[in-house]
This record gives structure tokens, sequence and C-alpha cells, in this order.
């Protein structure tokens, strides 16, 4: 009989510590922020939670209508609550599917988040190659002291 009470009593206090587990601890990722350039895309992940640190991001990415991903760096957590990181060896002017794993041990199992981006062209937009010319069209201005005399 008193072994039949031990094991009640270890069952009671291991409830007791898992219920001691804050909703503050667990993570919760909010939503995906893409910043795409020519050959790279910036990865920002915002979150709430996750007090004692212990959660982890990873990022996938692929061409829109490739098959397989392609894991990229993990995350890394920045001021303000986010994780951040980098993808590379992107294609320029392609549109990218982006796939953010976040897992915390405190929490229900990972959450996945997805969004799409497209990188940049390579080339630069260029001017018409005009110049505005202030004032009346002479080339100064009309503050210019060279003008008062």
């Amino acid at each position: 009989m008193r072994h039949v009470a031990r094991v009640s009593v270890v069952g009671v206090a291991v409830l007791a510590a898992a219920s001691l587990i804050r909703a503050d601890v667990v993570v919760r990722a909010k939503a995906i922020e893409l910043y795409a350039n020519i050959e790279t895309v910036s990865v920002y992940v915002p979150y709430d939670g996750d007090e004692n640190a212990n959660a982890t991001a990873t990022v996938a990415f692929r061409k829109v209508g490739a098959g397989a991903w392609t894991e990229g760096h993990p995350l890394v957590r920045i001021r303000g609550s986010r994780f951040a990181g980098s993808i590379f060896g992107v294609k320029p002017k392609s549109e990218y599917e982006v796939r953010v794993t976040v897992t915390d041990p405190d929490g229900a199992g990972p959450a996945e988040l997805m969004a799409r981006t497209r990188t940049r062209i390579e080339s630069f937009p260029v001017g018409s190659g005009r110049r505005r010319v202030g004032g009346h069209g002479d080339g100064a201005f009309p503050h210019d002291p060279a003008r008062r005399r």
C-alpha cells in the first residue's frame, strides 16, 4: 500500500510541475517579413513570449514551382523580440517561397510560417540624362551671389 501512495504523490508532483509552465515562456510567432534584393532575401519573424529564450527558428526556401526545399542558415534572435537572418544564393528577378519553422521546447510542436517574395532585377533604373536647371534657365539660382552683379 505504501508503494502505491508514493506513486500517487510523485504523479501529483509531476502534474504540479507541469502546471507551473507559464504561457509567457512559449513562443508565438506573429508573421514573416521578407525584404528581397538582387541575390539575397532578408527574413524577420517577430514573436511574443519565449521569456526563457529557448525557442529556435529555421528557414527553407525554393523557387515557386520547384519541389525540393533548400535549407538556409538558422535565424538568430535580435532586439525587439524578432528572429532574423538572410537567404543567399537566389537568382535575380525570380519568385521564391520561404518557410520559417519556429520550435519551442515549451510549446506544443513547431509552428510554420510561409510567404512569397520576388527578387529584384539585376540592372538599376537609369535616368533620362536631362538635368533641370534652377532659376532663370541660365544655370544660376535666384539666391546665387554670382547672379547679383
